[in-house]
This record gives C-alpha cells, structure tokens and sequence, in this order.
C-alpha cells in the first residue's frame, strides 16, 4: 500500500503501509533517546521488553537477545537511562516502538548524544546521500586493507580474498583501531591510499567489540576522510547490529570484516563459471559463422559451376562458328588460289618457249645463252639446238647477216 487512500482498507494495510514510512525515513534509524525504564520484562527467549518515559511522553522499547548479549548491566524499572536503536512500528499492535540496539546508564549518555548530533550534521551537509556514493569496481586490481595489524580482522579478510578473488593485489595499511590516537591513523592511511593511487577500492575494518570500542569510527575528520577519498571506502566495523558514523559516510558498509571483502571482489568461482558459458556461447558462435560460411561457399560453387558450364557452352557455341567460318573462309581461299594456279599455269604455257617448237621453229643457245641475235655467233662455235622433240648440237660453218637486222 504506498498512499493512504479515500475509501475503505484493513487494518493490515493501515499498520503496514505506516511501518513502511517509518523504516523508509533516515532521520529515525540510530536515534539516541534518554528516559527512564518502566514495564521492565526480561523474557524468557532473552528479549528484553520495556518502556522508555519521561515526564510527558513514554514509547515501548523491546531489545532483542543478540543485542542484550553486550550489556555490561542489568536494566531495571525507574533506572535513567540511553537507548541507541531504530524507530518502527509493530503492525500488531498498532504501536510505534523503539527497537535498542545498545543500552547505557544515563551518565554515559553523553556519548550517544554526540553521535546523534553528529549525524545529524553530517546528514544536513549531505555526506550520506546516496547521489555522493561512489561505484565498487566489479574486478579490483589492488585493494587497499586499513585495519589493525594483530585483529583477526585482517587474516579473516585475506583468507575471504584469497578464496574469492586470489587475482587482487593486496596493500595494507596497519592501524590502531582502537583508542585516541585510532582516527587519525585511519585517516592518515586514507590519504596515503589516496596520494598512491594505485589500489581500486579500500576496505576499512575492524572485528567485534563493546559500544564504546567503535566509538572511534564515529569520528568527525574520519567521516570527513571518507567522504573525500576518491577511491571507493568499503566498512566492515563491528558485527551486523554495530552502525557506525563511518558507515552511514562509506560508499558501501557491510556488517563484518569478512563481508567488507566479500563485497569488494567476485567470485572465482563466478568468473570461471561465467568463462565456461562464454567459451560455449562462443564456440555456438563460432560454429554458427562456419555453417553459414559453407553454405555461402557452396552456393557460390552451385552458381559458379552453372555460370561456368554456361561460360563452356558459350565458348562451344563460338568456337563451333568460328570453326564453320573458319572452313568456309578456307574453302573460299583455296578456289581462289586454285583459280589463280590455272590462270598462271595457263599464262606460262602461253610463254612457254617449248608451246612454239614446231612449224619449223627451234631453240638454240651458244655457251648457254640463248641465241637472240646472229652477232653473237662467231665461225667455229658449237650450238645447241633444242626442237621440240629432242636437241642437236652444231658448229657454225659461216654467218650471214640481214640487211636492215630485223627479223
């Protein structure tokens, strides 16, 4: 139910919908409220129930057992006293109710009012909106590790990293975290994480302890710290029920130490998985572009085999009539060569010199010359004599000579 609307609802959704408002507002989670206790009940599950009053006003207050395992003092009805814890409502009871987180005898109230002052401030100046959170890379290189040296906090970190992720480098900055001197180690192991610039996100951390024991994480210059690193903070101070100045400022907080690294890095387990179905999809992929290769190829092949065959038939078709024409021109040529033999041969036979033996006509050569002019002739020389059906050989016994040289 997320309005109150005109007309009828159950009860149900009434309690409901005012426990939703009252867990949704900031302003009323960690609130330090002094009182006297009143309708004191310790149960028998180890709850504790009672009432905080003053002389106006009083408020029902319940602390469960988790948290009534820290008190160093039993409560009692009429005793003054500080109660740090969330405001909701009990849907079935329609009441509104204080849940304690921590309990101390007024006087060391003082304490707790600081801090709610102090987060009070800090919240007006908008430290812990959540548009100022910075993102946690989802594959660290380096994490840098503020904590203390001999804590288990640090071997429970290094053994959640070394599980989870073995593949981060790890810097670690050994601080007191606990006592006077604790914040301005913290902070002075920011800035130094910070100038190196090297690590991706920081885990700041420390194990269990009393109310008072992480009184130093609420410290204003180390909420400020925090706030100015630009290297992702990650907190793990305390257990799960512990809340910290310096968590609500962090980028993320976790409840433990072993949380805080949790939350830095994957799994490796994850990752390998995540390469697995990678590799496969991949390979799907793969296998996919091949098949679809090979039928491209193999069209190509279809349509180049047909287009060749076609290339074939083509060059059949040409040179078949190039053939044709070939012996046609061929043909053409050889009649007409024959043509020009029978106009030659009948044109040689027309000069031969033999066509004209007979009717007393012959052929005679002196020294291998023919014979054309009686000048050549000299007494005594041979001849000889071609007729058209033999030859002779003569000697010149004398030369007479015509008148005007004419034949």
């Amino acid at each position: 139910m997320e309005t109150v609307k005109v007309g009828p609802v159950t009860v149900s959704q009434l309690n409901d919908y005012l426990k939703q408002k009252l867990e949704a507002d900031e302003a009323l989670r960690m609130v330090c409220v002094e009182g006297e206790i009143s309708n004191f009940t310790a149960h028998t599950s180890g709850h504790l129930y009672f009432s905080l009053k003053d002389k106006d006003a009083s408020i029902k207050a319940v602390m469960f057992r988790g948290y009534r395992q820290r008190l160093t003092f039993l409560p009692k009805n009429g005793m003054k006293v500080v109660v740090v814890g969330d405001i909701s409502f009990y849907p079935k009871a329609g009441a509104v109710q204080l849940y304690a987180q921590h309990m101390f005898p007024s006087g060391v109230g003082e304490v707790y009012t600081d801090f709610e002052a102090l987060k009070a401030k800090l919240s007006a100046e908008g430290l812990f909106d959540a548009a100022h959170k910075k993102s946690i890379p989802k594959y660290p290189e380096k994490i840098g590790i503020i904590t203390s040296p001999t804590g288990a906090a640090i071997q429970d970190i290094r053994n959640v990293l070394r599980r989870r992720y073995p593949l981060a480098l790890q810097r670690f900055c050994p601080v007191t975290v606990q006592g006077s001197a604790a914040p301005m180690e913290m902070i002075h192991a920011l800035q130094q994480l910070n100038e190196e610039g090297e690590c991706d996100v920081i885990l700041l951390a420390r194990g269990g302890g009393s109310g008072e024991d992480l009184f130093v994480f609420n410290d204003e210059g180390l909420a400020r710290a925090i706030y100015a690193s630009e290297i992702p903070v990650i907190t793990g101070i305390g257990h799960e029920i512990d809340y910290t100045i310096a968590d609500f400022v962090a980028d993320l907080r976790a409840p433990t130490p072993s949380a805080a690294a949790e939350l830095a890095v994957p799994d490796q387990k994850d990752l390998l998985l995540l390469l697995d179905h990678l590799g496969e999809s991949l390979k799907s992929l793969m296998l996919e572009k091949i098949r679809t290769a090979q039928d491209t190829i193999g069209n190509l092949e279809i349509r180049n085999d047909q287009q060749f065959r076609l290339q074939i038939e083509r060059a059949e078709q040409i040179a078949a009539s190039l053939s044709g024409l070939l012996q046609q021109q061929m043909k053409v040529l050889l009649q007409n060569k024959r043509a020009d033999l029978e106009k030659g041969a009948v044109y040689l036979a027309a000069r031969n010199p033999l066509s004209r033996f007979g009717g007393g006509f012959v052929y005679a050569e002196v020294n291998g010359v023919p014979l054309e002019k009686i000048d050549q002739l000299q007494i005594g020389q041979q001849l000889l004599i071609q007729a058209k059906d033999g030859r002779a050989f003569a000697q010149v016994q004398g030369i007479e000579r015509e008148q005007n040289n004419e034949i």
